[in-house]
């Protein structure tokens, strides 16, 4: 057996002394950690990690896995106590595996699953549902194969008539009280998949006939507090554990086999089951949110609103996941509803927006309820439903429509989305900022339909901690209309300046954004634009000068309106005080981006001191040279001049390259050491 965690230890003496963890400070206020749930976050990351629920950021099993499904599901039978076939007499055993939160969800109440499952009349009446979560049973108490943890599952099973050999499906939500104490993220996820590993091993060693366990995710906490049973964000971060456990199996590794034709099967098939964690008032792409009001006193364990939340959730899968609805669903009568579903659209781009509709001929003894789940953890109860697809893929919808008397029919619609354009989520400049004309000035377009999100960050003194001498200390931020009218300004992000466009204080939502600046001289600001020109102006507080960043992110993906162009205009000197563009391309498409360095035609603008002869490399996020340019009539000229890009004066640069997404810096110094005032300007091409 592995060591016992130093955190379990201190439980131990704590719970002899009869002593609690600590006491939940709850704040309501929670509405958004900023945080997005894992089937939205796609190939997006979070702390360097792709979301989605599968390998690569994806919410679609892979084939083969969902091949392997599909043939254990076909082998969940009625089973006699032994262990053998037996239609007539046998019996499937479904448990749960879990903490308290997963006993309340699973059984606790009218409300809750079990009851709910019982009752509904599409229910294979060779199913019998036995809770084996416990409270007080986190994910450690649950990897001691010996320990009475198991041993009270085993007279739940015996007391509802089930022998070991009949269990055959587990729902498994397990998680850590105070994860805190297993290390900040990756370390506590990277424990808890740890010791979900051992405890899938375990199951299969003590119910030999257990084949699929379905995982969920943690529901969301309305507590910070790190003295709290399972605070945000660690509740989040929980749910990486079952993603990176499902890769492991589908990978071979890590001894999860659950295939005799690769050897000793040592593990159930593991897959998803539903997804349960929404950033609170935040609707994830399904609507699901979590309220406050959900949760009961100490901010982390459900209330009746939210086991019944759950218990939606869990009945709606289990009625119409592929692998579920051949041992859930009862065997089919003569007069089923007839159903036919239409989506409008069928396919689009990542983001679109989809609407079910739902055409049902009744035979007769009235419809009891619409079941949806949409391969991505999501779900719905409605008849014609509305749901939002944020990442790429081929997904099924899948429906069951179940009668009063329980007939039901299933049907399953394929939607596809294609990869999302290209777009640019973050454009940035990090240069010598002066007085007078030698301010940092940042020029954007916001271009396609709509509003978009903009967050706006001046930096400095953080700048120190990447090693940046001669940093701007306190620097100020300005943002000016296509008109020229200052609309928002912002000297020290934690204090709010008023007007214009912003109306409330913003530090909860800079902060929420996980963007926040690290330095409170620091300025940021939060706006929604409409498409047109602004301009940033970045300066010290005081008159003062030194290195400082200007930085323009997009902080809403989703958003038909984006950002199309960046262009910072500043003193460009020798050594390490060059000017410095570095942008972010989305999506998941590659982008055609130009770079362009220009000097000599901001005489044109009245600009004096400009940059005689500018040049120009672009890196990537690595720091590997992609391209370089000095005088953009030498290379791509045709390109370019397609493109409506020719800079005024042929000693200017200019760079158009096909960029996949990541992030990007272009880098502008003057031939032979030269200084001046330039500018960088980054363009994503339609």
């Amino acid at each position: 057996m592995r060591m016992l965690h130093s955190r379990v230890l201190s439980l131990l003496a704590a719970a002899s002394l009869g002593m609690t963890t600590g006491t939940a400070q709850g704040d309501c206020s929670l509405v958004s950690t900023g945080n997005i749930p894992l089937p939205d976050l796609g190939p997006g990351t979070y702390q360097g990690f792709q979301g989605g629920l599968y390998p690569d950021g994806s919410n679609i099993v892979p084939a083969a896995h969902q091949a392997a499904g599909h043939a254990q599901a076909a082998q969940v039978v009625p089973l006699n106590s032994v262990g053998l076939p037996d239609a007539e007499q046998g019996q499937i055993g479904l448990i749960s595996i879990g903490l308290s939160n997963t006993t309340f969800e699973f059984s606790d109440g009218p409300d809750s699953f079990k009851p709910r499952a019982d009752a509904d009349p599409s229910r294979n009446p060779k199913l019998t549902i036995v809770d084996g979560a416990q409270g007080g049973r986190d994910a450690v108490d649950w990897t001691d194969a010996q320990s009475d943890t198991w041993t009270t599952l085993d007279q739940r099973l015996a007391a509802a008539g089930v022998s070991p050999a009949q269990v055959q499906v587990a729902w498994m939500k397990l998680a850590f009280d105070s994860p805190q104490d297993f290390g900040e993220f990756p370390a506590h996820a990277e424990f808890l998949k740890t010791d979900l590993e051992t405890v899938v091993r375990i199951a299969k060693s003590r119910y030999p006939n257990l084949r699929i366990i379905y995982l969920s995710s943690r529901i969301r906490a309305y507590t910070e507090e790190l003295n709290t049973l399972n605070p945000e964000p660690y509740a989040y971060e929980s749910g990486f554990a079952a993603q990176w456990m499902i890769a492991d199996q589908i990978a071979g590794t890590n001894n999860l086999n659950f295939d005799p034709s690769k050897g000793p099967v040592v593990a159930p098939y593991l897959r998803w089951g539903s997804y349960l964690w929404a950033d609170g008032t935040t609707p994830r792409s399904d609507g699901f949110t979590w309220l406050c009001r959900d949760l009961q006193g100490d901010f982390t364990h459900p209330a009746a609103d939210a086991v019944a939340k759950v218990a939606d959730q869990l009945l709606d899968f289990f009625k119409t996941d592929p692998t579920a609805t051949p041992w859930f669903l009862k065997e089919q009568n003569d007069a089923p509803p007839v159903v036919t579903v239409s989506p409008n659209p069928a396919s689009g781009p990542s983001g679109m927006t989809i609407q079910f509709s739902t055409n049902v001929i009744d035979p007769g003894s009235g419809i009891a309820s619409f079941s949806w789940t949409f391969d991505d953890g999501t779900f719905s109860d409605e008849a014609n439903p509305t749901k939002i697809f944020p990442v790429p893929g081929t997904y099924s919808a899948n429906l069951t429509v179940t009668t009063v008397t329980g007939d039901h029919m299933t049907a399953t619609v394929p939607v596809l989305v294609q990869g999302g354009l290209g777009k640019l989520l973050n454009v940035s400049a990090r240069l010598q900022i002066g007085v007078d004309d030698n301010v940092a000035i940042s020029g954007f377009i916001v271009g396609g339909n709509g509003t978009q999100t903009i967050m706006l960050r001046a930096i400095g003194p953080s700048l120190a901690q990447d090693g940046v001498s001669g940093i701007l200390s306190d620097p100020s931020l300005v943002l000016h209309d296509p008109s020229g009218a200052i609309i928002a300004t912002n000297d020290n992000w934690q204090t709010t300046q008023r007007g214009e466009l912003i109306a409330e204080d913003q530090v909860a939502s800079i902060r929420a954004s996980t963007i926040a600046p690290s330095d409170a001289a620091e300025a940021a600001l939060i706006v929604d634009l409409a498409p047109g020109s602004y301009t940033a102006v970045v300066r010290g507080a005081n008159g003062e000068t030194g290195i400082g960043l200007s930085e323009v992110y997009v902080l809403d993906e989703s958003s038909p309106a984006l950002v199309s162009n960046l262009s910072t205009r500043g003193l460009v000197q020798s050594g390490p005080n060059v000017l410095i563009g570095g942008f972010i391309v989305g999506g998941t498409q590659a982008s055609d981006i130009v770079t362009r360095a220009l000097g000599p035609s901001l005489t044109q603008s009245g600009v004096t001191g400009a940059l005689a002869d500018p040049m120009l490399e672009l890196h990537d996020g690595n720091g590997t040279l992609v391209a370089s340019n000095d005088n953009w009539t030498e290379t791509q000229p045709a390109i370019i001049e397609a493109a409506g890009l020719s800079p005024d004066n042929p000693l200017e640069s200019a760079i158009e390259c096909t960029l996949a997404p990541g992030g990007y810096t272009a880098i502008v110094t003057g031939r032979d050491g030269g200084t001046g005032v330039a500018l960088v300007e980054v363009y994503k091409l339609p």
